[in-house]
């Protein structure tokens, strides 16, 4: 038998998830990062525990290639959950072009248009 169902509420962003989540383009922020809060307030317990013997924070990832991670605390007694984390390295791919491979991406780096 599963867990009961049961939609848990949405406590906010916390700490460093705020200043993160500033820095997201909208694109994600509307998108991927909202459907997947969406998904876990209706099943929290869908992540990892972020250390072995614990369960209120925890960590799942969002997006295509699931490329952002949010780290979160579900606080069961109250029925809800709190994203303390948010880690978005896609931003790379738009902010740098990264969208031609590995290659590409080091070449960008270093400053070269060369392959």
């Amino acid at each position: 038998m599963g867990r009961p169902r049961l939609s848990y509420k949405f406590d906010g962003f916390h700490g460093r998830a705020l200043y993160e989540l500033n820095g997201l383009p909208e694109q994600v922020r509307n998108g991927p990062l909202l459907q997947r809060l969406l998904d876990l307030l209706e099943e929290p317990w869908n992540a990892v525990a972020e250390r072995p013997g614990q369960s209120a924070v925890r960590q799942t990832f969002f997006g295509d290639d699931g490329q952002g991670m949010l780290t979160f605390i579900v606080d069961d007694e109250t029925g809800s959950l709190r994203v303390i984390d948010i880690l978005w390295p896609g931003w790379l791919l738009t902010e740098f072009g990264f969208l031609g491979g590995e290659r590409a991406a080091i070449c960008t780096v270093r400053g070269s248009t060369t392959s």
